[in-house]
């Protein structure tokens, strides 16, 4: 009977169910001994296993955060020499509308209250991002949108929408062509369906494996995370709930599928992760 006790603890453990433990005393020394080192071993097992996850965690929300002020440096920095040719040409009605939707930006791209946000605010950011990047390119790109009403009140982490709009128009312009960039997005049920698809420059078929097998995207000027990073953040708040597809060719476009919840589970990790976001952005606020 001691040893049967012992097996079915063990295929619970194995099963996950971390918090089984042998409470009985046989009155047998080696028994018992067998015992309480099993219980040691599943505490420290379990421990582990917190350990690891809360650091994964915070190696997730620090490279978000570390993305979202490189980002942020180099949309200053580009916006400033915008400003600055703008001035320079006597446009300063231009520079004055380009200021404004910059404020804009830097106040829904730092804002530290949330990591998920209503979809029809990321989408009025994204709008606001793309008056922006058509001021600084003129006539390159033609940009819509097609969402249902119903979508606006469906909850989606922060810049998820932004970063795969901010890909296409850095890496899908092509020079002489004007790109046509669309977003449609709708509702089925408890589901939502987002599609951003562009007839641009595409990629080669190495990058798009690489995208939809979740790897990180290298090439001649380095590493590319902004949609692993992505699709991490995805799998933190919605678990095995979400699809991602990628979809492109060389010299005729790209197009992004997303399929996810339109209320993410309210669950311990994913308060968690908005607690620790908090507190990552707190920090690096405190350090700029």
């Amino acid at each position: 009977h001691p040893i049967r006790h012992l097996h079915h603890g063990m295929e619970r453990v194995e099963k996950g169910e971390l918090d089984y433990r042998i409470h009985r005393r046989y009155g047998i020394r080696e028994m018992d001994y067998m015992t309480d080192t099993f219980n040691s071993m599943v505490d420290e097992l379990k421990h582990m296993t917190i350990d690891s996850y809360e650091q994964e965690i915070e190696r997730l929300q620090a490279d978000a955060v570390n993305i979202r002020l490189q980002v942020n440096q180099h949309m200053l920095l580009n916006s400033l020499n915008t400003i600055h040719s703008l001035s320079l040409m006597g446009r300063k009605t231009e520079a004055e509308q380009f200021c404004m939707l910059l404020v804009k930006y830097f106040r829904y791209a730092l804002r530290q209250d949330t990591a998920l946000v209503p979809l029809r605010e990321e989408m009025a950011f994204v709008d606001n991002y793309i008056k922006i990047q058509q001021i600084r390119f003129p006539n390159s790109f033609l940009y819509s949108v097609e969402m249902d009403e119903s979508c606006g009140d469906a909850w989606v982490p922060q810049l998820l929408i932004q970063n795969f709009v901010e890909n296409a128009i850095k890496h899908g312009r092509l020079p002489g062509k004007t790109m046509r960039l669309t977003i449609r997005i709708n509702r089925d049920h408890d589901m939502l369906n987002v599609r951003i698809q562009d007839n641009g420059s595409g990629m080669k078929s190495e990058t798009l494996i690489a995208i939809n097998s979740g790897k990180k995207v290298m090439d001649q000027n380095g590493q590319h995370i902004g949609i692993w990073n992505c699709l991490r953040r995805m799998r933190l708040f919605y678990g095995n709930n979400w699809c991602f597809e990628a979809q492109s060719k060389e010299e005729a476009g790209t197009m992004i599928s997303i399929r996810l919840p339109v209320n993410p589970p309210e669950t311990e990790v994913s308060a968690q992760d908005r607690r620790m976001e908090r507190r990552i952005l707190d920090d690096a606020s405190d350090r700029r």
